[in-house]
């Protein structure tokens, strides 16, 4: 299932990576890099926690306007240079309504 968003909303990821015993791998130990499959959907900033732009903030997938899915993706570099990619599915929606048109059919006498 795809984490949804809309067009005006960002999201901070949260990866992990285990070893092959299952022990967490702290983040500190890895380089991590993020892309994405579709920029024009979703693009990844550098942004404060409060959601600014922030060039030392932490990645944030931000949602660039148009609607649609896209996948994400985290590559973990080890120290030793192995890598690991981890892929997760977005959809961006729509935000709510803030202007809208109504029209009506043709005109027809009354009984």
């Amino acid at each position: 299932m795809a984490f949804v968003m809309t067009m005006e909303q960002m999201a901070f990821p949260a990866p992990s990576f285990a070893d092959d015993h299952e022990n967490l791998v702290p983040l500190t130990s890895l380089t991590l890099a993020f892309d994405s499959a579709d920029p024009t959907i979703v693009a990844w900033e550098k942004r404060a926690a409060d959601g600014s732009v922030d060039p030392a903030g932490m990645d944030a997938a931000v949602a660039q306007g148009p609607l649609g899915a896209v996948q994400v993706h985290c590559t973990a570099t080890n120290q030793d240079g192995t890598t690991v990619v981890l892929t997760a599915d977005l959809e961006i929606i729509a935000a709510d309504a803030v202007t809208g048109t109504m029209n009506f059919g043709a005109a027809v006498n009354k009984p």
